[in-house]
């Protein structure tokens, strides 16, 4: 399992932080194209990510990955990296964000299908139920013993979304006083997260510059397939245009 991808090519470093439930995989291709760019690549595995057991993501909440989004900032600055950009994609893009509104040192930021906003049309308990259950008969539980313990998790699921509505409250009046510059990207056809998140972070990103690209035949993961290639290319471009 990837635990951290760091990867030296060049002066400019850029972060990425994973999905909820996912690891630095989320970013294989966007690495690896940004690295023959000559970028600095650097991505860490979110606490209680990447393990064999799903349970542990409910040892850690939203504050635990800002703390270990902060450490890799402070990781690649020790490295003597002056220039950095950092993405996120779904929840590493709500960190991401949060990191922006306390560092305003940064090159550029962004989110790919990022839920930054708060939206009652959210929805990932569906998936997460069948990454749990599967995590749990890989583990050598029965289907019946791996169903029990996924619809007992849901419970402790809606702690944390609640958890991270709060934080996001709190994040979100920032945003109208960032200046600097922003990505932003999404899919059109993304069934976890209202699309709608995206547009409405473009509009509270008041004194920004920003790049907003809509996939049209993108779903949740847009840094993989035929969606991941463009959006790879639109990254690239908007990197190298910050001169």
């Amino acid at each position: 399992m990837t635990k951290t991808v760091y990867q030296q090519h060049g002066q400019h470093a850029v972060v990425l932080l994973h999905a909820y439930t996912s690891t630095p995989d989320d970013f294989t291709g966007l690495a690896r194209e940004l690295t023959k760019q000559g970028y600095t690549i650097y991505a860490p595995t979110l606490s209680g990510h990447g393990t064999d057991d799903p349970a542990d993501i409910f040892k850690y909440d939203i504050e635990d990955w800002l703390e270990d989004g902060r450490e890799a900032l402070n990781f690649i600055r020790s490295e003597g990296y002056e220039r950095i950009s950092i993405f996120g994609l779904s929840l590493g893009g709500i960190v991401t964000t949060a990191l922006a509104m306390e560092n305003d040192d940064l090159a550029s930021f962004g989110t790919f299908s990022s839920p930054v906003m708060i939206n009652d049309h959210d929805d990932i308990s569906g998936q997460f139920k069948q990454w749990f259950k599967a995590g749990k008969v890989e583990l050598g539980y029965s289907q019946q013993e791996a169903e029990q313990e996924a619809a007992q998790a849901m419970d402790k699921l809606k702690q944390v979304m609640q958890h991270l509505n709060e934080f996001k409250a709190d994040l979100i009046p920032a945003y109208k006083n960032y200046v600097g510059n922003v990505f932003v990207g999404q899919g059109a056809q993304d069934q976890l997260i209202d699309p709608e998140h995206a547009q409405q972070f473009v509009d509270e990103l008041q004194q920004a510059t920003v790049t907003f690209k809509w996939y049209e035949d993108g779903g949740h993961v847009i840094t993989i397939g035929a969606v991941g290639r463009k959006l790879r290319d639109d990254v690239k471009e908007f990197l190298n245009n910050l001169g």
